[in-house]
């Protein structure tokens, strides 16, 4: 989603700003450590933050939640929020 963001011109301040979220819980899931919040939560900022960067948010949140359980496991592999990512482009 950085790299999105990035592209865009964007600061992660100016996204935080035009949707009403967290600065650090947008950092958060930029990072993928987000083990102190909900999967609930996580699918509900993803979601915005994505659609919010013109990705389609549903998607995202859904392969973020992927990308997230994996990680949970200590599976390595592709990653389904880059792979999103990169076809959204």
């Amino acid at each position: 989603m950085r790299l999105a963001r990035e592209a865009r011109g964007e600061t992660i301040k100016d996204v935080a700003a035009r949707t009403h979220q967290s600065v650090d819980t947008f950092r958060a899931l930029e990072a993928m450590q987000t083990d102190g919040l909900s999967a609930t939560i996580i699918r509900m900022h993803a979601a915005r933050y994505a659609k919010a960067i013109n990705l389609p948010g549903e998607e995202l949140a859904d392969a973020y939640a992927s990308a997230r359980e994996m990680m949970s496991l200590e599976t390595r592999g592709a990653n389904p929020v880059q792979s999103l990512v990169q076809r959204s482009h």
